[in-house]
């Protein structure tokens, strides 16, 4: 575009970024609007550029995107944006990239040159899966389709998460952090004297018996709010009436009270824990924001917990 039209009150460009500069550059020559739009997966943005009022499209650039380290997102992914991303890669790798390989080998007469000056483990990568596209798993019917399908289903969401509970037995120390720091809470609960003696646990943990998993017939799990709305609760009487008769009453447990522990309290005494949380400290500290001397949580006291707070 070497000259715009005098009667253009206003630009609205739908460029990629490159040509988007040099259309606001012959804006800002010849001093017009301009409305500069644009999408990035889920998300939209605009900017109104106004001479002399505002500034122009080039004069700021938008900060890089924060990458997902590849080890996260394949193994490990704990926020939404690494289950959507994933999700992208995957689609990306099985139905996109894969084609476009095979396509290259076929079509590119430098395809293997260019391909064995990728660097490190790439070249083997990349032949790797236009072997496995033109031979190992290029169907001829429907049915290899869905044969195709369902040994996917089963590598991603049952073979690779067999693999993870592999490398990661139920005996790594993180699993025994977790049963140290719910135990712990657990105990503190009610007004029990945890333990930092992992040893002794590992011990305990010897003779405790995990039953093996059955699935429970007539459980109906809700998919979505509306299907959880639609679903009429039914009441157990005869197990409201068992339960109304075997609790124990209050005259019987006379004394006897549970203390809550606050989620954000236990959080903010962060650097007086070591990293598997619920742990009991050393010696007596105030809480944080605290307004009495005595409340604080001290391992051995009888209450074993903050005496502050009840419910009314």
């Amino acid at each position: 575009v070497a000259d715009l039209p005098a009667c253009l009150p206003f630009l609205m460009p739908l460029l990629p970024p490159l040509q988007g500069l040099y259309m606001d550059s012959r804006c800002v020559y010849y001093r017009k609007p301009l409305l500069e739009s644009g999408t990035l997966g889920t998300k939209g943005s605009v900017q109104v550029v106004i001479p002399f009022l505002t500034e122009s499209y080039s004069s700021s650039r938008d900060p890089p995107e924060k990458s997902i380290p590849i080890c996260t997102l394949k193994n490990f992914p704990n926020a939404i944006e690494h289950t959507l991303q994933w999700a992208r890669d995957e689609f990306e790798g099985l139905f996109k990239q894969s084609a476009e390989n095979v396509n290259q080998y076929l079509t590119n007469p430098k395809f293997m040159e260019q391909t064995l000056r990728l660097a490190g483990n790439q070249p083997l990568e990349l032949l790797e899966n236009v072997h496995c596209s033109l031979v190992l798993q290029r169907p001829e019917t429907w049915a290899d389709c869905v044969t195709w399908a369902y040994h996917q289903w089963h590598t991603q969401y049952s073979h690779n998460i067999q693999q993870l509970l592999h490398n990661f037995p139920p005996d790594q120390p993180l699993h025994l952090d977790y049963v140290m720091a719910a135990a712990n809470l657990f105990a503190k609960t009610y007004g029990l004297i945890g333990s930092r003696d992992r040893a002794a646990v590992v011990t305990l943990l010897q003779s405790v018996h995990v039953p093996n998993f059955i699935p429970k017939s007539g459980v109906q799990i809700h998919i979505s709010d509306q299907e959880l709305q639609s679903t009429s609760a039914s009441v157990d009487d005869s197990r409201l009436e068992e339960l109304k008769a075997i609790l124990p009453s209050p005259e019987k447990l006379a004394g006897f009270k549970m203390y809550p522990t606050d989620f954000e309290k236990v959080l903010a005494r962060g650097p007086g824990m070591d990293r598997s949380m619920g742990q009991p400290w050393p010696s007596p500290e105030p809480l944080l924001g605290s307004e009495k001397e005595n409340d604080f949580w001290q391992p051995g006291r009888p209450t074993g917990s903050c005496v502050r707070g009840s419910v009314s």
